[in-house]
């Protein structure tokens, strides 16, 4: 196996994790990609998936399950850290702003229409 140097502060599965999920979406929107960069399609954003699946199993190594559990737990941590401090902003706005005007900022921000589902669902 080839060696080399990283140049991101996290840890190789971390990095890994985040980009299957990012080249997962990027799959799932790829229509609005391929206007963009013609060579940006189905297939490449399949290759791109298949690439971060092997290099998981290749660069991570064969037993890496401890490792994405501890990803995912960080992951996890991160996310109920998000969703508190999105609480906390959301009761601020509503705290420091008459009703109209908390109601007007919190819609610009998209609590109205994502803060239930980001809440309960983890989307």
């Amino acid at each position: 196996m080839d060696t080399f140097k990283t140049s991101y502060s996290h840890d190789t599965v971390d990095m890994l994790l985040t980009n299957s999920i990012i080249a997962k979406d990027f799959k799932a929107n790829i229509h609005h990609f391929s206007p963009i960069r013609t060579p940006w399609n189905e297939d490449y954003a399949e290759d791109l998936i298949i690439r971060n699946d092997k290099a998981l199993s290749d660069l991570v190594g064969v037993d890496h399950r401890g490792e994405l559990r501890d990803s995912t737990i960080r992951v996890e941590r991160i996310m109920d850290n998000a969703k508190a401090d999105l609480r906390v902003v959301k009761t601020n706005i509503r705290g420091d702003f008459d009703g109209e005007v908390a109601r007007e900022i919190l819609t610009k921000l998209g609590y109205n229409r994502y803060f239930d589902d980001v809440i309960q669902n983890n989307d």
